[in-house]
């Protein structure tokens, strides 16, 4: 049909009905209109599973370092549901990594932020970070100290209240010779 057209072999016309008139140009396909998953999800799942589905893990490449030598972390959050889902969390930093329960590696005591924030995955989404502990602990804004031989505790947890009781917490023991 189309070569008919444009090969003009056909008297055109646009006041007689009976005669072909130019063709308009095709019409394009809009977008089609897609579900919002994570509203529809918000919606429908309640809280209690969407924590079961996200998992925490942490790691270092070695249990044993030497004194001064820095401590690479891998920290993985994972949805394991095929839908996207969100937690609320108690502030808009939603993930933490701590050394012996301190945050960050500081003694220094942390402002609570109160506002709440949002700790979007999309389905079946796995967000990766890396941080590095120098071995030192942060005693004031521009002092810090270097860590002493020993077993240390490396952790991280998604900031929503109890995160050890809902599963959103993991931890690792390294030792500094």
């Amino acid at each position: 049909m189309r070569r008919i057209y444009e090969s003009e072999a056909l008297d055109r016309d646009d006041e007689d009905p009976f005669r072909p008139s130019e063709p308009e140009e095709r019409a394009k396909p809009q977008a089609s209109r897609t579900l919002p998953a994570m509203t529809l999800s918000n919606l429908f799942v309640p809280k209690r599973l969407r924590y079961r589905g996200i998992s925490v893990s942490i790691s270092t490449p070695k249990q044993v370092y030497e004194q001064d030598e820095p401590v690479p972390i891998d920290i993985q959050i994972r949805n394991a549901f095929p839908f996207p889902v969100s937690l609320p969390t108690t502030s808009q930093v939603v993930w933490s990594w701590a050394v012996n329960d301190l945050e960050e590696a500081s003694r220094i005591p942390q402002s609570e932020s109160t506002d709440a924030g949002q700790f979007r995955f999309g389905r079946g989404e796995r967000k990766q970070f890396r941080r590095t502990w120098s071995q030192m602990f942060k005693v004031s804004d521009k002092k810090w100290e270097p860590a002493d031989c020993g077993e240390y505790r490396i952790s991280a947890q998604v900031a929503v209240p109890e995160p050890k009781e809902r599963g959103l917490y993991d931890e690792t023991t390294i030792h500094i010779e």
